[in-house]
């Protein structure tokens, strides 16, 4: 009997002792938030790690939306909306940088986002 229950002990203390390790794996992908006013993102320029889940809120009255205009990958679009909160999330793959507006107002309301 005394031979069964050492190695039990044994592989319970190592299971254990491994909780932490493996928990370390599983880590959330990282997430921020870039906020579109009337017609400016908060921040203009922001830079980011590739897998970054970018969540966008709308703080103003005024209806926007967020395209890509240059950048790695497809073009997206988000729909116009002047509902405030986070109304948009991409998460953002592919390394480069990507050049957002907002379609309503092109000329004022414009991200520069590099993904490293």
């Amino acid at each position: 009997m005394r031979n069964r229950v050492i190695p039990a002990i044994v592989a319970i203390v190592a299971a254990i002792a491994l909780v932490p390790v493996l928990g370390g794996v599983a880590e959330a992908a990282p997430k921020t938030t870039v906020k579109l006013g009337d017609n400016f993102f908060k921040p203009a320029k922001r830079a980011i790690r590739r897998g970054t889940k970018v969540r966008f809120q709308w703080i103003g009255h005024n209806p926007h939306n967020v395209t890509r205009t240059r950048g790695p990958g497809r073009r997206f679009v988000s729909r116009t909306t002047s509902r405030r909160g986070v109304n948009f999330a991409k998460r953002f793959k592919k390394r480069g940088t990507y050049r957002l507006i907002c379609t309503i107002h092109p000329t004022e309301m414009r991200l520069t986002l590099r993904v490293r």
